[in-house]
């Protein structure tokens, strides 16, 4: 603390900790631009396949691990791979792309009387089978997967961003009195779709995205009416097919009917009496 004061040094711990706290910071503010109207959605988009990077990161994980500790068994002479949690991060920065075949392979900093590489073509083999299935296989899987995904995660994205500008809207309007709430706070908005604004006003009231939750209601609702509309003249089409059959049917029974009834006379004589009558 003395020596502090008096020369103006900072400690040891004091240099790592303001590193961490000024990204932290400047990572928060990420939280705050996501949920400005045309910055936010990229924000958003980000944190979601982050989150399908933290899926699959575990898979990842394990093939870093099986691989470092291939590497620093075969290369536990040179700097790289000394020590295994050097050899772990060495093998992660190589799943980048960074692999350093000339480094590894022919350094020029041995003695004659030692080698660079002891095991040269194990290792380079093993080196074969890390570059086919790190960079080219798990990377492109990383990517396949964030591009797969990233038209479903561009729609959630400006729900979510709308979901959150709600949420920041309600806690300021917790904040402020009554007074100024009831004269500031807007309670009903007209949407003039065919109306010219200023680029500018328009950017900072963000009347595309409301333009687009108008249309889509409008549409959801023209669509649902016409849907009504459809089924019940489906409805109707059917309650009449079946009101078809079953005069079909009742027609049958009737001949069916008659036609007995025509049999039994004839088998009475009726038939005949009504002939000798006549």
């Amino acid at each position: 603390g003395s020596c502090e004061n008096e020369t103006g040094l900072r400690n040891s711990w004091q240099w790592p900790l303001g590193a961490v706290c000024v990204t932290v910071t400047w990572l928060n503010l990420l939280s705050l631009i996501r949920k400005l109207p045309y910055l936010g959605i990229y924000v958003v988009m980000f944190t979601d396949v982050f989150q399908t990077f933290l899926k699959v990161s575990g898979v990842v994980f394990l093939f870093v691990i099986a691989f470092s500790l291939g590497f620093y068994a075969l290369l536990e002479n040179q700097q790289y791979f000394g020590d295994l949690p050097k050899a772990i991060i060495k093998t992660f920065v190589m799943t980048s792309g960074e692999l350093e075949y000339d480094n590894i392979f022919f350094a020029e900093d041995f003695p004659i009387n030692l080698e660079a590489v002891p095991y040269a073509w194990t290792t380079r083999m093993f080196f074969i089978v890390f570059v086919i299935i790190m960079p080219i296989i798990i990377m492109n899987l990383l990517v396949g997967l964030a591009v797969d995904d990233i038209k479903a995660v561009q729609e959630n994205a400006v729900l979510q961003r709308l979901a959150m500008q709600v949420e920041l809207t309600l806690n300021v309007e917790k904040l402020l009195p009554e007074c100024l709430r009831r004269n500031w706070v807007i309670r009903t908005q007209t949407l003039e779709p065919n109306r010219r604004s200023n680029m500018i006003w328009s950017l900072l009231k963000d009347e595309s995205t409301m333009r687009n939750i108008a249309q889509r209601v409008i549409s959801e609702c023209s669509g649902d009416a016409i849907g009504n509309l459809q089924a019940r003249q489906d409805d109707l089409l059917g309650k009449v097919a079946s009101m078809k059959s079953t005069v079909r049917d009742i027609q049958k029974e009737m001949e069916r009917t008659n036609t007995i009834l025509t049999a039994i006379a004839i088998k009475t004589g009726l038939r005949e009496l009504e002939e000798d009558e006549i």
